[in-house]
């Protein structure tokens, strides 16, 4: 009995080792930085994996064994059948649960969850057989430096399995995201001037216009971003060209809208158009044309949707994207793993699996699972000393503000009010589910509070950037502009987050521009994001590219004036497709499915709560025949850039953003 039991343990860990590292794999390709960022949390991570796995498949194996055992206890001759057929029953088990899982994945609805079990199963007894047979074939040898030989060769290979997917996924990261190291040498040796100065781009995640004291909120909330406003050009109409992150900063750093570039197109309206939801390299980005100018262009981001694969790399001699940190990426794939999902099958499992797994990679607040703004600055400020004395593209993107409202406790505001046990449901419901949340208005206003705190933990870190251009004597040659992707709906029209709609607090934000020889001024004509690229090149007086749709803000920053242009904004994330159109002091939010439109005077209704369009029924014509327009000519426009394009890998499919 003995001796079966530590057949069965020795093998079903070695197999359950083994398929713990094939599955720790997904976790290794999704963000390999990490391991530099919270080293100890990761490899605990993976260590509660390989031991989960292990531990399952020893006990499964025990059992086996000793089931098996009892069966052939009176047939000695069959004894040595008993390793074969414990390896094959394991392996047979291991097909199955990775069968189960991938299958699970593809089939979500119940009714073809007897068609999974089958075929997992089918598959799981096919290789369990084959494998039994192999093993059983080697063991009739009866040589026992064979046997030996099988037991060193079994634990290399399990060993060299988990070195090798190590590396597969160091070099895939490394292919995709880059490691966490910045260039330390300059590619362009030549110096900023005034003339030709250094930019920085700095992006701040779901950022409101309406809550920075440059914009008269509150100026405790935001002090350092007051500070530099002061010194610059601030632009109090300013606006995101979509709703969500990946198609609006895309309309930034290429100066053409979501349509043009095939990113977050709905499909209801216009025909079958495929989402390429990538940037295609058929389109000349910002930093391309920086590059190709003579700039060190280095990236430092916030957002797994700002990420190689999405194109958002291209020109860039540096690019780090720190994403998600490992404890959120392991949640997810945690969640996902095939054994986890065939254990939570089995009542009372999943939340004890999940209570233990969160309790091992780290702290329980959903914050510290992203990125915080200090890890930007622990790359950004020793570049910045590096490359002083050369000439550089900086753009960096802080997520910060971005749900769920967490701002750590530096920053966290006093919620007495409402309760600690309301307070933590309020900040959960700000990261998922917040329609499960009865909302009262002091629930409103303490979620406010904690997305203010998450404004000014980003204020304080872009001070520091700010404090470190001016220790380096930058300022006087660099231009700094300060924007942000999108808004964020804090309960203004009963939801929260973004990506649905194109009211005020989704899509206006904010533009600070400063620089040698740019006065403190205010501008009140609309601006959008596509004017940004365009803006930049004028600014360190380089023609600017003829494809650009946006236009230079140069005239409105030296004091002069620019005819109204229609500013669009689209590329819902979620829900039917909706487009906006704004004009004057107008702005028409029409709904491709429905036929719904809503009209609003942005110049008298700041917060779009008078809707104006059974009022006003000949400029909701207006505009929306001018929406129609311009959409009809963004189409035409695809059709330029993608007609010779080759794609540069298979469309990544649909997302579901930040």
């Amino acid at each position: 009995m003995k001796k079966n039991l530590l057949t069965g343990l020795v093998t079903g860990s070695l197999v359950g080792f083994a398929f713990g590292c094939q599955q720790s794999t997904s976790v290794l390709l999704s963000s390999f930085h990490d391991l530099a960022v919270f080293p100890l949390t990761s490899l605990i991570a993976i260590a509660f994996v390989l031991f989960l796995h292990a531990v399952f498949f020893a006990l499964l194996g025990m059992a086996f064994s000793l089931i098996f055992g009892w069966l052939i206890k009176k047939k000695p001759k069959k004894s040595n059948w008993l390793i074969p057929a414990n390896l094959g029953f394991l392996i047979g088990l291991v097909v199955f649960i990775f069968l189960f899982g991938r299958l699970q994945s593809v089939f979500q609805k119940k009714v073809v969850a007897g068609l999974v079990i089958m075929v997992a199963s089918l598959g799981g007894a096919f290789f369990g057989f084959l494998f039994f047979t192999l093993v059983l074939f080697l063991e009739k040898k009866k040589r026992i430096w064979l046997r030996i030989c099988q037991v060193l060769i079994g634990l290399s290979l399990v060993f060299l399995m988990g070195l090798a997917f190590l590396i597969i996924g160091l070099t895939v990261d490394h292919s995709l995201n880059g490691l966490p190291g910045l260039p330390k040498k300059a590619k362009i040796d030549q110096a900023a001037t005034s003339e030709k100065p250094n930019v920085v781009l700095l992006t701040i995640d779901a950022q409101r216009a309406d809550h920075l004291g440059a914009y008269s909120y509150q100026p405790e909330v935001s002090p350092h971003l007051d500070q530099i406003a002061e010194q610059g050009v601030v632009f109090e109409q300013m606006f995101a060209n979509a709703p969500w992150t990946l198609p609006s900063l895309a309309s930034m750093v290429s100066s053409r809208l979501p349509t043009e570039l095939k990113i977050s197109v709905d499909n209801l309206s216009f025909g079958e158009i495929e989402k390429t939801n990538r940037l295609t390299n058929q389109v000349e980005t910002m930093a391309e044309r920086m590059q190709t100018l003579g700039y060190n262009t280095q990236a430092i981001l916030t957002n797994e949707l700002l990420s190689v694969p999405r194109g958002f790399d291209q020109g860039f001699d540096g690019f780090v994207n720190l994403e998600k940190l490992m404890p959120y990426h392991y949640q997810f794939h945690f969640k996902n793993m095939a054994l986890t999902l065939l254990l939570n099958r089995i009542p009372g499992v999943e939340k004890r699996l999940a209570n233990y797994y969160t309790f091992l990679v780290g702290p329980s607040g959903p914050k510290q699972f992203e990125t915080r703004a200090w890890e930007i600055n622990r790359l950004t400020l020793p570049w910045l000393e590096d490359f002083q004395d050369k000439r550089f593209f900086l753009w960096l993107h802080y997520i910060d503000p971005h749900a769920p409202y967490d701002p750590g406790s530096d920053y966290s505001p006093d919620l007495e009010e409402i309760g600690q046990s309301r307070e933590q449901e309020l900040r959960k419901a700000s990261a998922d589910q917040p329609d499960k949340i009865r909302w009262r208005e002091i629930d409103r206003q303490a979620l406010v509070k904690l997305y203010d705190g998450d404004v000014s933990l980003v204020d304080a870190a872009v001070g520091q950037v700010w404090e470190k251009l001016n220790q380096l004597d930058l300022m006087e040659k660099t231009i700094l502009i300060i924007s942000a992707d999108h808004g964020e709906e804090l309960w203004d029209h009963g939801r929260l987050g973004h990506g649905f709609t194109f009211y005020q607090e989704t899509i206006k934000i904010p533009l600070i521009i400063v620089g040698p020889e740019i006065e403190q001024k205010k501008v009140y004509q609309n601006v959008s994001l596509i004017d940004v690229f365009p803006t930049i090149i004028d600014l360190i007086g380089e023609r600017i590219p003829s494809e650009a749709k946006g236009r230079s803000l140069k005239p409105l920053i030296e004091g002069q004036f620019l005819l109204d242009k229609e500013i669009i904004s689209e590329g819902t994330g979620w829900g039917s497709e909706r487009k906006a159109i704004i004009l004057g002091d107008y702005k028409l939010i029409h709904d491709f499915f429905t036929g719904e439109n809503q009209l609003f005077n942005i110049k008298n209704d700041l917060h779009d709560k008078v809707d104006l369009a059974r009022t006003n029924p000949g400029m909701v014509s207006h505009l929306k025949e001018e929406l129609l327009s311009v959409i009809d000519q963004l189409r035409k426009n695809r059709q330029e850039i993608f007609q010779e394009a080759e794609p540069a890998g298979p469309p990544l499919g649909d997302v579901v953003g930040y």
